[in-house]
């Protein structure tokens, strides 16, 4: 599957838009620290059993916000870390989504290799049931042996409709996950490979601060350590400058008079009790910081148990492929000589059924284990965010 493929699928693009959202965030914070200029009218009206009067206020303003214990400072940082956080969550997304296509590619190709060697096995059995009914009708079988082979073909049927009704859902798995319709005709190329890990057990237990489940951690931490920063600031002043400029108009006469009105003023407001509230959310947010740096080196001593627990798992897949594989070389030759010594009347049919089985069932093994090998190569390179160096083996 083409990596574009994922720009197709809604979950993503979900994402994408709450990064964007995240990243509007930080302009919404940093306007806070700009001044706020505006127009002020007022009108008002007296009524009294002398007269009616009129008044009409107008005037220009500006407010500015000087000092606010670091609140606006820590808002934006928490913005912006808000907005890593997002990315590295859109970014985490994606690589994961990605291997699960990939799995699910692997999956198909599984199946439709073990369709393959059901269906040459299917193809065995009734040369196999052939030769049974020869020999039946000489007598030199019984009604037994061929019902023995009559009912292995039965099963090798329904298997064969099962695993194809197992690859349909799959591939339509495979094509819901990337956004396209599974209705339409599209193709998958590709096989399961033979691998061998080049990359050190070590590289990757050294690289534990690159994994995207690492980074998370640590921005979370960043954060948590932002908002510590921001109660704290619940115990400093606010300092605020205000400026206005305004005259008084009567609307009755529509004279304006020749005073006009200027003010500045300076504010602070410096919150000396608050019955322990400012106390108690410092202290909160301390314990989350605390718990989130706790929940990083979690997540770090996981990572390195996750890495050996597949890496591990990848070198005893290696030996156990390596080893099926000169064994299904031994089933096929024991097959044909098998098939020989029936012809010649020195095997029973119970052996040659049996011999026929171990072909396929050591072909379904080695698939099987390719499967699982790419699954765990998937898991590794999922968890430490690179892909990984490997070298493909031929045979």
């Amino acid at each position: 599957m083409r990596r574009s493929y994922l720009s197709q699928n809604e979950g993503l693009k979900a994402k994408e838009i709450l990064v964007q959202s995240k990243e509007e965030s930080i302009k919404l914070e940093k306007a806070k620290l700009l001044p706020r200029v505006g127009v002020h009218l007022e009108y008002e009206t007296l009524s009294s059993d002398i007269k009616d009067e009129s008044e009409k206020f107008s005037s220009i303003y500006g407010e500015l916000n000087l000092f606010n214990g670091f609140k606006d400072q820590a808002s934006i940082e928490r913005s912006r870390n808000s907005a890593l956080i997002a990315k590295e969550s859109l970014s985490f997304t994606k690589l994961r989504s990605l291997k699960r296509v990939e799995m699910l590619f692997y999956k198909f190709k599984y199946l439709d290799k073990k369709l393959r060697t059901l269906k040459k096995e299917q193809k065995r059995s009734l040369f196999h049931q052939r030769l049974v009914e020869k020999r039946l009708a000489s007598g030199l079988v019984t009604e037994t042996d061929l019902f023995e082979f009559k009912l292995y073909l039965n099963k090798l049927n329904t298997l064969i409709e099962y695993t194809e009704l197992e690859q349909v859902n799959i591939y339509n798995q495979l094509f819901l996950l990337v956004g396209l319709d599974p209705g339409h005709k599209n193709e998958i190329v590709g096989d399961i490979p033979h691998l061998h890990i080049e990359t050190k057990l070590s590289e990757l237990l050294n690289s534990a601060q690159d994994s995207p489940a690492v980074r998370l951690s640590d921005l979370k931490v960043q954060d948590k350590r932002i908002t510590t920063k921001y109660s704290k600031s619940n115990w400093l002043p606010r300092l605020d400058l205000k400026a206005e400029y305004g005259k008084l108009d009567d609307v009755e006469t529509g004279i304006s008079p020749e005073e006009t009105s200027s003010q500045i003023s300076l504010s602070v407001k410096w919150e000396l009790y608050s019955g322990g509230e400012s106390v108690a959310d410092s202290k909160i947010s301390r314990l989350n910081e605390l718990a989130s740096i706790h929940q990083k080196r979690n997540a770090q001593t996981n990572y390195r148990i996750a890495i050996e627990r597949n890496f591990n798992a990848l070198m005893m897949l290696e030996k156990s492929i390596d080893q099926e594989e000169r064994n299904l070389k031994l089933a096929k030759k024991l097959y044909r000589m098998t098939l020989k010594e029936y012809k010649k009347g020195v095997k029973d049919s119970g052996a040659l059924l049996s011999a026929s089985k171990d072909i396929s069932e050591s072909e379904g093994r080695v698939f099987e284990l390719k499967l699982n090998y790419v699954s765990k190569k998937l898991n590794l390179e999922e968890l430490s965010g690179k892909v990984l160096s490997f070298k493909t083996i031929s045979h």
